[in-house]
């Protein structure tokens, strides 16, 4: 039973250790994105920020979000069975509402945890800002699964 516990309080440590150095490199990241940003010109910053839906004041707060620096909108249109780059060029809209939603989500730690454990899918209506965007994708997803079957 000792021993038991000793493992878990072990493992946990080992995971609190784990999200702290994955906290301080996103803050180096978002530091680093911030740099960049101000770096450009004013047309190349705008044509950036536009990508994202996001005015500046929006990127201002995005950056203070725990792991802003992470892509979490191509992550979860991957864990959906979309591949992000080819959204991102044939739905400029839907794609930009996608990010833009992402990108100043609140709930990015509990979303990069299930990214990373791979239940994204089944948790993310409990949290995330694009779960209607996610229901579409899935629907059509599951749309084409029947139709290979059927074939």
């Amino acid at each position: 039973m000792e021993v038991e516990l000793s493992a878990e309080l072990i493992g946990k440590i080992r995971n609190l250790w784990n999200s702290v150095g994955a906290y301080a490199r996103d803050r180096r990241r978002c530091a680093q994105i911030r740099r960049d940003l101000e770096s450009l010109g004013s047309h190349e910053r705008r044509r950036v920020l536009d990508e994202y839906d996001l005015s500046p004041e929006d990127f201002e707060k995005a950056l203070n979000i725990p792991f802003a620096s992470e892509d979490m909108s191509s992550r979860a249109l991957r864990a959906v069975g979309v591949d992000p780059q080819q959204f991102h060029r044939e739905h400029g809209v839907r794609s930009r509402a996608i990010r833009r939603a992402c990108t100043l989500c609140r709930a990015k730690a509990r979303c990069r945890q299930d990214l990373l454990a791979g239940s994204f899918v089944q948790n993310h209506r409990d949290y995330c800002p694009n779960q209607q965007h996610f229901a579409v994708l899935l629907g059509r997803q599951a749309y084409r699964s029947a139709k290979l079957i059927q074939k």
